[in-house]
C-alpha cells in the first residue's frame, strides 16, 4: 500500500538543498526553535517537518497537491490526530517485538514476525475504520486514494482471514513437517504442513513417534530440520512484517508533517498571530508581496506577538534593507527567509497574506561573531563563505545578505558588495541584502529592479520594528543605543 499524502502516485521525490544551503539555513534562519516548538517533543514530526522544509518543490502543481490535502487537515483536525495515534501505537508495538528482527534463532523470527502480524492487524482494522468513517467527508486527492485504497486492500473478510491463518501459524503445540529420504539417506523436501483435523487424523495417526528431552543430544538435530522446514514461511513472514512497518514507518511521517502544520496554526493562533496559504507563483516571475509577515521563532523565543510587515514589489530582484541599529532588519530578513520555506514545502506560513515565485535553492550570509577556531579574520571568512555559495548559486536562486562584508572599511567593503551583489543580481538571482554601508547601498539608486526598504525610527528615536519602503540615510542612528543605554 501507498500513501502519497506528500506527492501524487509516481512522482519522484523533490531533491534536497545542498548541505552547504541546509546548514546556514538551519543556523541562520532559527528553524531549531521553529522545530522544536512545533513537534512538541515528537521525533517523528520534527524529523518530517525538518525533511520537507530541506526539499522545497519547484512544481506549482505538486504544491497544488499538498495544499489539497493540507486543506482536509485543517477541516479534519481530530480525525488526523487520531489517525496519527495509530501510527504511534504501530510503532510501539513495533518496538515491542524489534527483537525478532535481529534475533539468530529462525523459530524466534519466525513466532516474533506471527507476533508483531497479529499484533498490527488489530491496528490496520482501526485504520480501515477511520477511512470507513471519513472517505466522504475528506476531499484531497492524497486522503481519497488512501482512503479508498485501505478499504479495497483490507475488507473484514481480508483481516478475519489474515487472522485465522496467523493463529493457525502460532500454534504453540509445535511443528507439523514431513520429508523423504534423498540419495544419501539425508532429509530433503522439507514441508512445513497445516495442522488440519483431516491430516492429523488420517495421514500422521498410525506414523511412529520420538520424543526427547531439551538434554537429548538430538534435539539440535531437530531443530536444524524444524528450521530448514519453516525457513521459507519465515522468510515471507518477515517479509510482510517489514513491509507493514514500512507503510506504518510512511504514514506516520507524512502525516507527521500536517500534524506539525496543525500545531503551527493553533500555537499562533494562540499568541494571536495570523496564518495563511500562501500563494505561490512561476519561478521565472519578479514580483511578491506579504501582509502582515513576522519572524516565527521570535514569536516562540518571546512567547507573546510581535510586529509584521507589509509590501507589494512588483518585478524586482534585489532588496536592499537599511535604517537604524536594531529597528528589526535582520528578524524581518529571517521572516521573509521562514516564509519562502514553509510556503515552497507545502505549509502554512507567518502571514495574513503571502504571494511569491518559486525559487531554487535558497542561501544565507549572515555575519559571524569572531571566535576563536576561526583560522583567519573576520572579512576573510566572509569571503570564503561567499565563495562556497558562488560556487553553486545558479540562476533562479535566491540569497539572503545580513551585514556582508561590514568586518572592514566603509569603501572596502560597500565595492565588495556592490560588485557581488551586481553580478548576482545579472545572473538572474534574488537578493535581500540587510546593510549599514551607506556607498554599497545608495550604489543601485535608480534602477527599476531594485527595491529599497528602511527600518522605521520615530522622532524621538524609537523603533517601531516596521520595515517599509525607503531610500537609505547617511545614519543607522546608533547615538539612539549610546543615549539608551548611557542616559543619565
Amino acid at each position: 500500500m501507498k500513501v502519497n499524502l506528500m506527492l501524487p502516485e509516481g512522482c519522484e521525490k523533490p531533491a534536497n538543498l545542498l548541505v552547504l544551503a541546509r546548514d546556514a539555513l538551519k543556523a541562520d534562519l532559527e528553524l531549531n526553535v521553529i522545530l522544536d516548538a512545533i513537534s512538541d517533543g515528537d521525533k517523528s514530526i520534527r524529523a518530517a517537518c525538518l525533511a520537507a522544509l530541506m526539499a522545497p518543490l519547484q512544481d506549482l502543481s505538486l504544491l497544488d497537491y499538498r495544499h489539497e490535502v493540507l486543506q482536509d487537515v485543517i477541516a479534519h483536525p481530530d480525525v488526523v490526530r487520531g489517525i496519527y495515534g495509530l501510527c504511534l501505537e504501530a510503532e510501539k508495538r513495533r518496538k515491542s517485538t524489534v527483537h525478532w528482527m535481529t534475533n539468530y534463532y529462525l523459530s524466534s523470527t519466525y513466532s516474533g514476525a506471527i507476533e508483531y502480524l497479529i499484533n498490527f492487524t488489530e491496528t490496520l482494522q482501526k485504520l480501515r475504520q477511520q477511512a470507513d468513517a471519513n472517505v466522504g467527508s475528506f476531499r484531497s486527492r492524497g486522503f481519497t486514494a488512501l482512503f479508498r485504497t485501505l478499504q479495497e486492500e483490507l475488507p473484514d473478510s481480508y483481516l478475519e482471514k489474515v487472522r485465522a491463518q496467523l493463529t493457525e501459524l502460532s500454534n504453540q503445540d509445535g511443528y507439523l513437517v514431513s520429508a523423504r529420504l534423498g540419495d544419501y539417506l539425508q532429509g530433503v523436501d522439507y514441508v512445513l504442513h497445516r495442522r488440519s483435523k483431516k491430516l492429523l487424523n488420517l495421514d500422521f495417526v498410525k506414523a511412529q513417534t520420538y520424543k526427547y528431552t531439551e538434554k537429548d543430544d538430538s534435539a539440535r538435530d531437530f531443530e536444524a530440520r524444524q528450521d530448514r522446514a519453516i525457513n521459507q514461511m519465515t522468510n515471507a513472514l518477515a517479509q510482510s512484517a517489514e513491509h507493514l512497518a514500512s507503510f506504518f514507518d510512511t504514514l506516520r511521517s507524512e502525516l507527521g508533517f500536517y500534524v506539525a502544520c496543525l500545531n503551527f496554526m493553533e500555537k499562533m493562533k494562540g499568541y494571536g498571530m495570523p496564518t495563511c496559504i500562501p500563494t505561490l507563483t512561476p519561478g521565472d516571475g519578479d514580483s511578491r508581496s506579504w501582509d502582515g509577515m513576522y519572524d516565527v521563532a521570535l514569536v516562540f523565543t518571546k512567547k507573546s506577538a510581535v510586529n509584521g510587515n507589509r509590501l507589494t514589489a512588483e518585478h524586482k530582484k534585489l532588496y536592499l534593507i537599511t535604517g537604524a541599529n536594531q529597528g528589526g532588519k535582520s528578524t524581518f530578513l529571517r521572516s521573509l527567509g521562514q516564509a519562502q520555506l514553509m510556503a515552497q514545502c507545502g505549509m502554512p506560513v507567518a502571514a495574513s497574506g503571502f504571494t511569491a515565485p518559486l525559487r531554487g535553492c535558497l542561501y544565507t550570509h549572515f555575519k559571524k561573531e569572531e571566535d576563536r577556531w576561526m583560522k583567519s579574520g573576520k572579512l576573510d571568512e566572509e569571503l570564503e563563505r561567499m565563495s562556497r555559495i558562488a560556487n553553486y548559486i545558479r540562476p533562479g536562486d535566491m540569497l539572503f545578505l545580513n551585514e556582508a562584508f561590514a568586518a572592514t572599511n566603509e569603501r572596502e567593503g560597500s565595492e565588495i558588495g556592490r560588485q557581488v551583489t551586481e553580478a548576482l543580481v545579472q545572473n538572474n538571482v534574488e537578493v535581500f541584502s540587510v546593510t549599514h554601508l551607506h556607498a554599497y547601498s545608495t550604489a543601485f539608486k535608480g534602477r527599476d529592479e531594485v527595491q529599497y526598504l528602511r527600518a522605521e525610527r520615530l522622532e524621538d528615536g524609537r523603533r517601531t520594528f516596521s520595515i517599509q519602503p525607503g531610500e537609505p540615510l547617511e545614519t543607522a542612528f546608533g547615538e539612539d543605543l549610546y543615549k539608551k543605554i548611557f542616559k543619565k
